[in-house]
């Protein structure tokens, strides 16, 4: 009984110690008062997935958008997304440079206004903003200015204001040294014919000429170790066009005869191949039984890449170049057998060296030409549930025509541009640039906060959200009051 009753005595002392323990951790822990919260896992852009109420994230050079008080909304964008550029040499050209920005201007409230008269859209090149003075490839300053012109005649959206061709080079001139710069910002002001400032807003211009030649060819990368080809790539491209196709491009350069790739390769020639189809229909016959990793070879969008090419919504859902474009194999088959069709016999002996991946024969695979047939958006998205990753694909959903084209495509009915709210092709909001990894001088870094606003600057600007305008019940952006339905098209929010 004495046993017992010493067991339970040292059971309570222990008791007690717990106790007293636990109080004076409970009491005397530093943290103690710190509130609790729910842990989440870390969302991509979470810097920016916030929603204030009057005023938005202030974007460099520009006041903050008020929504109480401010008439207009300025939407602008690039037509066709990340222009590729190919600047060897004065000898010859294959990718020139010429970008085009395209704009609309909203009147704000519950009947939306789209302003075609009366108004002046103009862009600048900001060298405060950018930090350097654009230039081009020989280092030689860029003016980057114009003014936008109401596209009045064209046959897809009367209400969209462009810019003519926009000469630009990825080169910043920063302290007497050339630098890399995919995202130049371009400043744009709309005034009414009395030169009030109605609404301003930045986009950024993408450029690149991080095309991945030196790969397979030689040489290395021009400009900053990031970009551009150098004489040795250059040479050898040259070289072994000649050797394959019997031609004396080396010799015509050296005697200052500039090469004009397009002049041979365009839709009208008779024998040569469009430029899509020669480019992509050669290189898949070498690129065989690859991923991404061969579009990748040629264009900016691996992980070390300085450019971020396509690196948007869909490449956060692991959306990537096969889901739409198709494999290397494939994505030239589509382009060969419509030159094919066109009687250049060339095309089809290209075509008999490729094996077709996603389907059994290349009867399966679809003709389609060049910039006119391309992935349609409404192969996946029809905006009655949401596509499944896993299983998305717009391989051989090909645009019947040109006005199919993201590009050119209108809301239903008919008046905004899909791109006015969405973003440019392969740069559809949000933009994640800031969780490539890419290696700075060996070392492994992120792309800054900077450059992610760069390349989502308009919906930061009016919503302080990475999502397309209007997203996330933020229809008062445009309306001036929330809307019950969506007139543009069927919704379905995360």
């Amino acid at each position: 009984m004495k046993k017992a009753s010493n067991n339970i005595y040292i059971l309570w002392l222990i008791a007690v110690a717990l106790t007293i323990a636990f109080l004076g951790l409970s009491f005397w822990s530093p943290t103690s008062n710190i509130p609790q919260v729910t842990e989440t896992k870390e969302q991509p852009l979470d810097f920016i997935l916030v929603k204030q109420t009057n005023s938005t994230q202030p974007i460099k050079g520009l006041a903050p958008f008020n929504s109480e008080t401010d008439e207009y909304v300025l939407s602008v964008w690039s037509k066709q997304g990340m222009a590729q550029i190919l600047d060897p040499s004065p000898e010859w050209s294959l990718l020139p440079p010429g970008s085009v920005l395209e704009a609309q201007l909203f009147k704000r409230g519950p009947e939306l206004g789209v302003v075609t008269e009366n108004v002046t859209i103009s862009y600048s090149f900001d060298t405060e903003l950018n930090g350097g003075t654009l230039v081009n490839a020989q280092g030689k300053p860029l003016e980057i200015k114009g003014i936008f012109k109401l596209q009045k005649d064209s046959k897809f959206n009367q209400s969209v204001f462009a810019t003519e061709e926009i000469i630009a080079l990825p080169y910043i001139n920063t302290n007497n040294e050339k630098n890399f710069e995919a995202y130049p910002m371009v400043k744009i002001e709309a005034k009414d014919q009395d030169g009030k400032l109605l609404a301003q807003t930045v986009v950024a211009l993408p450029l690149t000429t991080e095309i991945g030649c030196k790969n397979c060819h030689t040489g290395d990368w021009r400009v900053a170790g990031q970009a551009g080809i150098d004489k040795s790539t250059s040479n050898d491209i040259l070289t072994v066009h000649d050797r394959i196709n019997k031609t004396t491009l080396v010799a015509q350069a050296r005697a200052g005869n500039k090469i004009d790739c397009k002049s041979c390769h365009n839709e009208t020639h008779k024998t040569g191949l469009n430029l899509s189809a020669a480019i992509h229909g050669w290189h898949a016959v070498y690129m065989t039984n690859k991923k991404e990793d061969a579009c990748y070879a040629c264009h900016p969008g691996a992980k070390d890449s300085r450019s971020n090419f396509a690196f948007d919504t869909h490449a956060v859902q692991n959306i990537n170049c096969i889901n739409c474009h198709g494999y290397m194999e494939d994505h030239a088959l589509s382009l060969l057998k419509q030159e094919a069709d066109q009687g250049k016999t060339v095309a089809q002996k290209i075509a008999n060296q490729i094996a077709p991946r996603s389907v059994d024969n290349i009867e399966k695979i679809l003709p389609r030409k060049a910039w006119v047939n391309l992935p349609s958006c409404a192969s996946c998205h029809d905006h009655s549930e949401r596509p499944n990753s896993n299983t998305a694909s717009s391989f051989n959903k090909w645009t019947k025509d040109e006005e199919e084209l993201f590009s050119n495509s209108s809301d239903e009915m008919g008046i905004v541009r899909c791109s006015a709210c969405h973003g440019s092709p392969h740069a559809i909001y949000p933009m994640m640039t800031v969780n490539k990894v890419v290696a700075v001088n060996g070392t492994p870094a992120y792309h800054s906060i900077e450059q992610n606003t760069r390349a989502n600057s308009i919906p930061l600007q009016y919503q302080n959200l990475a999502k397309p305008l209007g997203a996330k019940n933020n229809c008062a952006v445009c309306h001036n009051s929330e809307m019950e339905m969506s007139a543009h098209h069927p919704l379905i929010e995360d």
